[in-house]
């Protein structure tokens, strides 16, 4: 099972969970810590969006699981790029604006209404050989890596270029990374565009577990996967809510780059059991 939604899950949540803006707003009484998200309508205003946080994250209103989502955007050029690549992915062309807050991606997964497991998302990475231009690492990273490969048929997807290219900018074909210098070679997290996962389980704390315990009970979503920024995960107040999955992937969990494999797959089973 890759992933999947609980019959049980309400299908007003999923529409909810689907809709990033829509969501921020409903769990505001979940007293979560979020980013300041706007509804893109014109350029003069995403201008002034941009100049208010220096630096912002533009995404598809709706799941595009990472599709479409440019991060790190600092002058209003690529802002506008970004805008006419996130509604290409979004069913009604509509667009978020995102303050950019700083750490690394965590999914929270609850199954049946409790925590499951947790894990950091990576964003897709190439080491520099001296030689190579960015693009020619992918290529190589993609054609050679026996663990990559397409629509999650192995344990890493390949790394999609079309994000890379967004995010490098002119750089993929220009800059030539040291011998052994690690880069990232994409804005989202996401699996899907090639990432990596760290399971990280057994360290998140008890308030984090509890938060997302809690948007599921709201949602009325027993099987999702709540995203947080975290600088440390340890720490309780050292987290940004950032949305909701209605149908999370499982493979993360089952299959982490590192750290230890969690038998999702075995307790979602076991809560639909516990539904019939």
């Amino acid at each position: 099972v890759r992933s999947s939604s609980s019959i049980a899950a309400s299908s007003l949540g999923q529409k909810i969970a689907n809709q990033k803006q829509l969501s921020l707003k409903v769990l505001t009484g979940v007293d979560l810590q979020a980013p300041v998200t706007e509804l893109y309508t014109d350029e003069e205003t995403a201008k002034n969006f941009l100049e208010r946080y220096g630096k912002v994250v533009v995404k598809p209103t709706d799941s595009a699981h990472g599709n479409g989502v440019t991060v790190n955007i600092r002058d209003i050029d690529a802002l506008l790029v970004a805008v006419a690549a996130a509604k290409e992915f979004d069913s009604k062309g509509n667009v978020l604006l995102q303050e950019q807050v700083s750490g690394t991606d965590l999914r929270v997964l609850t199954i049946g209404g409790r925590f499951a497991a947790a894990a950091l998302r990576i964003p897709a990475e190439v080491v520099g050989d001296g030689t190579s231009t960015l693009r020619e690492l992918i290529e190589f990273e993609n054609t050679k890596n026996p663990e990559r490969g397409v629509n999650y048929t192995k344990r890493l997807n390949f790394i999609d270029l079309a994000a890379a290219e967004r995010y490098l900018g002119v750089d993929i074909d220009s800059l030539k990374p040291a011998k052994g210098e690690t880069v990232r070679v994409t804005g989202p997290a996401n699996i899907g565009t090639g990432g990596r996962s760290i399971d990280v389980t057994d360290k998140i704390p008890a308030e984090i577990q509890q938060k997302a315990e809690k948007i599921s009970r709201i949602l009325g979503l027993p099987t999702c996967g709540v995203d947080f920024m975290v600088d440390n995960i340890e720490e309780t107040k050292d987290y940004r809510f950032i949305e909701v999955n209605a149908c999370p992937s499982f493979g993360l969990h089952l299959f982490p780059s590192e750290g230890q494999s969690r038998p999702v797959d075995k307790l979602f089973v076991d809560s639909l059991m516990e539904v019939v």
